[in-house]
């Protein structure tokens, strides 16, 4: 069993990767999606401009989508936008899902065309799970990135508890707690 202290030190090396106002790193959910999703499946963290358009033909994949410009778009077009919201893409064989933490659409076209490549159904999920004013986004992402990873690894033990609602506000401390349970191995 880890100490306080160690979740404590998670928590400080987490909230580094932070940025106020805007949510978390691309390299941090890069970072924790790598040491959590241990099947295979997870394949990176990609603003949606970049996303790998040759991996839609890989029959099982996982991947996070950052929504915001990516460097080079903002270059490219002079922008100066920073942040984004991250989304989780889960395709299997027969299906493609896209996970929003805000239950909204894709509003991305570089999403758009990179789901209609993949050649299969897109489920989207329409539930909120995220206050539009939490920046929790990056983890929600890490955490299905993981859970489906695991459950495509027939490794599944653990099941999500249902998020609340309408107390969004509530399930960034759930969300947190699955990450550090995934994390530390509990």
């Amino acid at each position: 069993m880890k100490s306080k202290s160690t979740r404590g030190q998670l928590q400080a090396r987490v909230r580094s990767h932070v940025i106020p106002n805007r949510g978390i790193s691309n390299t941090l959910v890069d970072r924790l999606c790598t040491r959590v999703c241990r099947g295979g499946h997870y394949v990176g963290c990609y603003a949606a401009d970049r996303l790998p358009m040759g991996l839609t033909q890989k029959a099982v994949f996982i991947v996070i989508a950052n929504l915001g410009p990516s460097l080079f778009a903002r270059k490219r077009d002079n922008l100066t936008m920073r942040g984004g919201h991250f989304v989780t893409i889960v395709a299997t064989t027969d299906q493609v899902r896209y996970i929003d933490p805000f239950g909204i659409p894709s509003i991305s076209p570089y999403v758009e065309t990179f789901l209609t490549t993949c050649n299969r159904p897109i489920n989207v999920n329409l539930r909120q799970i995220q206050s539009f004013d939490s920046p929790f986004c990056g983890f929600y992402a890490i955490l299905f990135a993981a859970f489906f990873d695991e459950k495509f690894s027939n490794n599944s033990k653990r099941r999500l508890q249902f998020f609340e609602h309408p107390h969004l506000e509530k399930n960034d401390a759930l969300c947190e707690a699955y990450l550090y349970e995934m994390i530390s191995g509990k």
